[in-house]
This record gives structure tokens, C-alpha cells and sequence, in this order.
């Protein structure tokens, strides 16, 4: 997790762990891909052959994008202006929820894994902000640890919960 705190703000890339496995989605879709290429050089080209070549690509594409995009997520948490921001690659800071609308920090479960989120005060329907990658009780411990013994209290003595 890439983590910078400093006296008024608090950065850090929630999703950046996952980075190996896109890495290894971009090398499978490549192995894939060539290998396809090969053999389609070689004069053994069919619908099979096409449908993994597709396939390689899809695989290739996601793996990118997910380096690309989703792994670069940053959430800010910006004394100064009082706002908690988003920033997506190649945009500005999206400012997604002020300090005075933080109710609480809690965990939410889903298909076996755990994360923390922020809940807003008032409107119960609106959707949390996730502000934890994945953690799974016994896997990942080190990752875990170092969300809650660092940043989890940075960001409650922050927002002032």
C-alpha cells in the first residue's frame, strides 16, 4: 500500500496490491497471444485458434486497464478543504464526500473477504466509500496489520470520529 501522511492530508493507494495479479493477467494475455500467433504462422489456424487469440487479447486489455486505472486509485483525505477526494488517473481529485457527512468507519463482508468502508450521516441508501483493499481473516495479514496499526488511526483522529 503506498501511504503518505503529512500534517493536513493523508494519501494512499487503496488498490495498489493488486497489482501483481494484473501484472500476471498482462503476462498471460501476451504468452497466450503469441503463442496463438505462433502456431497461426506455422499454417494451424482455425476458428479454435482464433477464439483463444480473442481470448489473449480480452485478457491482455483487462490486465491493462486494471494497472493502468484501477490500480492508481488515490483517496486524499484533505484537512484544509475539509473533503475526502477520489483521483482517478489522468483527472483531477473528484471530491466525494465531505468530513462533516462521515458517520463511522465500518466492515462490510463479501464472498468470504472483508474491507472497511465510510458510512454518511442521513441518507442510509446511498452507497459507502470503500477505503480498504480486500482482506480475507487469516490470508493477506501483513497488508491488514498495516491498515489498521498505521492508516486506520490516521484517518479516525483525521475526520475526528
Amino acid at each position: 500500500m503506498d501511504i503518505i501522511i503529512e500534517k493536513d492530508t493523508i494519501a494512499y493507494k487503496p488498490y495498489y496490491k493488486n497489482r501483481i495479479w494484473n501484472m500476471l493477467f498482462v503476462n498471460g494475455g501476451v504468452l497466450v497471444s503469441l503463442v496463438t500467433l505462433g502456431m497461426a504462422y506455422s499454417g494451424k489456424w482455425n476458428n479454435n485458434l482464433q477464439t483463444i487469440f480473442v481470448i489473449g487479447i480480452l485478457i491482455l486489455l483487462i490486465g491493462l486497464y486494471r494497472i493502468l486505472f484501477l490500480d492508481e486509485i488515490t483517496l486524499i483525505f484533505d484537512v484544509k478543504n475539509q473533503y475526502i477526494f477520489k483521483k482517478y488517473p489522468l483527472r483531477q481529485p473528484v471530491a466525494t464526500m465531505r468530513f462533516d457527512e462521515v458517520y463511522s468507519i465500518i466492515t462490510e463482508q463479501e464472498n468470504g473477504y472483508f474491507y472497511y468502508c465510510i458510512t454518511r450521516k442521513g441518507n442510509i441508501f446511498r452507497k459507502n466509500l470503500r477505503i480498504s483493499t480486500d482482506f480475507k481473516e487469516n490470508k493477506m495479514k501483513s497488508d491488514r496489520v498495516e491498515f489498521e496499526e498505521q492508516l486506520l488511526p490516521a484517518i479516525v483522529k483525521i475526520l475526528g470520529i
